[in-house]
């Protein structure tokens, strides 16, 4: 015979589910707390089937009841009901051994499916426990399932499993290797009519990783494959992964040695600025001083030169040859008496622009000399040449006109000094100045990027912190590195954190308070409204039976009222997040249509609609999707009037060089204002407040698509209706955009 065990302190909310347990063909305990709970079942624990316990319970809570529970029996079927609907409540109820977790308000007919889904995987584990315990077993490595005992080995050593975590390691162990997705393992365990959170899969797959994994922070059995669901790993295969992972790091790690770190912000500005200023006074500093090198130790090289080509050698020459000597005589006396041939040559030059003596010995062919051609068109009779001769010796040459008594050119005297040593002199110097400036510049350099570093780094952090708390993060604090401006900042910044999130808790805390004080009246109310319904039809008269249908009614909207709140209290905090999986977008469309229609057409209105046949698959979060279908058309049925239409067309589009799918959804209601319209996606705005709702709607439905990476867009013409596009993108093209019904 069927028994269920019922704790539940509110009296009117265990009546109403042991009405209809009974009803259901049931047994049913009852027990007011956790303590009259624990001491019927310990009286006869073989007689119970199904434990369904309420968490907020005197004396002894529901959670301590469930472990105890679960520690006496391991095939028990154990549901959790209560008003936290928070995921970390969900996930502690099932992690201390619930099979399913029922959040308040509920209706009877989903409590009574869920004790009827448990009741048969209690069901089927006894009855494969009587059976044969000779059949088969699986073995994976260090694992050893038998499917008839219904038993886990690990080394030889005996696992302790609930019916659940069974079903869910023998689906692993018959598919190893293969991704497994939290849907195909809740059609699998729970049923395909299962309709409760997919959470629970991850809570059982948590279970089962502390039972069966050496390190269940990392493990490497049960692996988790990111967007997915799971995986079971065999040793072969892990082996296969280690050296992929190895792999992925070490290509990882390469590229991003290879990155050049991005210079911005305070520190390029100062780059730019004071690093150019210094950088280029540098650069003038040192061609001015190379300039004044080169200029001094050509001065000197001239000096040497000039001595050398003084007016009393022209004198000498001149004397010479109004005493009747000829030029060549001069010019061997002049060259025999020469005291300068180590560091300068001289040359005698005839009235021809013939060499007719060189001072080191070698005959010299007549050539270009620029500084003797120079000196021929002064009116001081010198010139001068810096050059090269020969094609490739750098000289500084001198040259001075001779002329007679009587004016006349009759030759000149060139002294030349080799320069390219002096040149080499030159560039080793301004190479050694080079090097101090850049070393000196480099130090500038590092010591100042220590110092911007003081000032940037702290300000990161302080941008990234406000950063976080802007997002909802309240318990980031900045680190104060200084006793200066910049840590005063941080101290005010980390105060004025504390203080938000107390504030934040405070109404964390408030809205929590009065979520679960509605939800227990709540649940008392629509579960006493449908058990009366249920089957007292023909007994009860129409008003009674109107009224009924009334209470469900309105204790349904304030229940939608109560996730409003709640979806607005994680909207605030940052907490709203998703449960991406590959979905069919259109599908929920659809599937959110058909429901809505019923109600829709009751109501006296008319729904057209053109929907492609074709999939239109993303990575989104179904549940998500469907409440901002239906929070869209639900807001068109509001502001619409009976006998209206409401138009809903879907299409395929290119966007921003991705593929999108665009569902429009039209009303012919009252519209909105050109001055509301900005205002209408903000919190708690309302721009008709003639109509009933809490304005937090919109606001959640534009968040939810916007973590899609989707768009919500709103036209509307007062007095003619509202527009309201949604773009969201696909994974992949659709390969048929041209299939509508409607």
């Amino acid at each position: 015979m069927k028994k269920v065990l019922v704790a539940e302190d509110e009296e009117s909310i265990r009546e109403f589910i042991v009405i209809n347990l009974t009803r259901s063909g049931y047994i049913v305990e009852q027990a007011e707390n956790g303590a009259v709970a624990l001491e019927k079942f310990k009286e006869n624990e073989q007689s119970f089937d199904v434990a369904v316990l309420d968490i907020m319970m005197p004396e002894v809570d529901g959670l301590t009841v469930c472990k105890e529970l679960r520690n006496m029996s391991s095939d028990l079927g154990i549901i959790m009901l209560s008003a936290k609907t928070q995921e970390m409540d969900k996930v502690t109820g099932l992690l201390v051994g619930a099979d399913d977790y029922v959040t308040k308000p509920f209706s009877p007919s989903e409590l009574m499916a869920r004790v009827d889904a448990v009741y048969r995987r209690v069901e089927m584990t006894r009855g494969l426990r009587k059976g044969d315990s000779s059949s088969d077993s699986i073995i994976h490595d260090e694992f050893e399932l038998n499917l008839r005992n219904r038993t886990l080995l690990k080394n030889g050593e005996m696992i302790e499993l609930t019916q659940v975590e069974f079903q869910i390691i023998e689906y692993f162990f018959k598919n190893p290797n293969a991704a497994l997705s939290r849907n195909d393992i809740l059609k699998q365990v729970w049923g395909a009519n299962y309709f409760g959170d997919e959470k629970i899969v991850d809570v059982n797959i948590r279970r089962l990783r502390m039972k069966i994994e050496d390190n269940p922070s990392s493990p490497n059995r049960l692996v988790t494959i990111w967007g997915l669901g799971y995986k079971w790993i065999t040793k072969e295969q892990e082996t296969e992964n280690i050296f992929c992972i190895m792999k992925k790091d070490f290509n990882t790690l390469l590229i991003q040695k290879l990155k050049t770190k991005k210079v911005e912000g305070i520190t390029r500005r100062w780059l730019i600025l004071i690093i150019g200023l210094i950088v280029l006074l540098f650069i003038i500093v040192f061609i001015l001083g190379t300039a004044a090198i080169k200029t001094y130790y050509y001065n000197s090289v001239e000096k040497i030169v000039l001595s050398s080509v003084s007016d009393s050698t022209v004198n000498y020459f001149e004397n010479c040859i109004n005493n009747g000597e000829s030029l060549e005589s001069a010019a061997a006396l002049f060259i025999d008496s020469y005291s300068n041939k180590d560091s300068t040559t001289a040359w005698i030059i005839d009235n021809d622009g013939n060499v007719v003596i060189s001072s080191n010995g070698f005959a010299v062919d007549k050539q270009d000399m620029p500084d003797y051609v120079q000196a021929q068109k002064s009116d001081d009779d010198s010139g001068k040449f810096v050059g090269r001769v020969y094609g490739h010796q750098k000289v500084m040459a001198v040259t001075r006109i001779i002329r007679n008594s009587d004016g006349i050119e009759v030759g000149a005297v060139r002294i030349m000094a080799g320069i390219s040593h002096v040149d080499e002199q030159i560039a080793t110097l301004c190479l050694i100045i080079a090097l101090v400036f850049i070393f000196v510049l480099a130090i500038i350099i590092l010591s100042n990027l220590y110092f911007i570093r003081t000032i940037i780094n702290p300000l990161k952090e302080v941008n990234q912190a406000t950063k976080l708390i802007a997002q909802g993060n309240l318990d980031v604090r900045i680190e104060k590195h200084y006793n200066d401006e910049i840590g005063d900042l941080a101290d005010s910044i980390n105060t004025m954190a504390t203080e938000i999130a107390t504030a934040d808790k405070m109404k964390n805390d408030f809205i929590s308070t009065i979520s679960h004080e509605l939800r227990t009246p709540l649940t008392s109310i629509k579960g006493w409204g449908e058990t009366l319904t249920i089957g007292n039809q023909d007994t009860m008269d129409e008003i009674t039976y109107k009224g009924l249908q009334v209470i469900v009614k309105e204790a349904g909207r304030l229940e939608g009222f109560v996730e409003e709140l709640l979806d607005f209290s994680r909207l605030q905090s940052g907490r709203m997040t998703l449960r991406l999986a590959k979905t069919d977008i259109l599908a929920e469309l659809e599937e959110t249509l058909f429901t809505f229609i019923e109600r829709a057409v009751r109501e006296g209105y008319e729904v057209k609609y053109s929907i492609p046949e074709v999939p239109s698959v993303a990575n989104a979060d179904a549940n998500r999707l469907k409440q901002v279908f239906m929070n869209i058309l639900d807001n068109a049925l509001k502001y619409s009037r009976p006998g209206s239409k409401i138009f809903v067309k879907a299409q395929f589009i290119k966007k921003d060089g991705g593929d999108f799918v665009k569902i429009s959804i039209a009303d012919q209601g009252c519209g909105i204002s050109a001055d509301d319209l900005p205002h209408v996606k903000e919190k708690f705005y309302k721009a008709n407040v003639s109509v009933k709702g809490s304005g937090i709607g919109l606001a959640v439905t534009t968040e939810i698509v916007n973590l899609h990476n989707g768009t919500l867009d709103i036209d509307s013409v007062e007095g003619k209706g509202t527009l309201v596009t949604i773009c969201l993108p696909l994974l992949e093209p659709t390969a048929d955009n041209d299939k509508t019904e409607g």
